[in-house]
């Protein structure tokens, strides 16, 4: 039986698959990108993506 991963090492594993893979250029550079956000940048984000939730709720 598999054990679960936690959310970190689902998100190595991830990254590990899209680093190894050669046909992944566009998950590659959005993953770049993502490494250069500041803070800010961040919780940017995550305001979006609570506005985001909160509109999927409404429907």
């Amino acid at each position: 039986m598999f054990a679960e991963l936690d959310v970190e090492d689902q998100l190595m594993a991830w990254a590990g698959k899209v680093i190894g893979g050669h046909d992944s250029k566009f998950k590659k550079d959005y993953l770049t990108i993502l490494s250069e956000l500041g803070e800010h940048e961040w919780e940017t984000l995550e305001k979006m993506q609570n506005i985001l939730h909160k509109s999927q709720e409404k429907k």
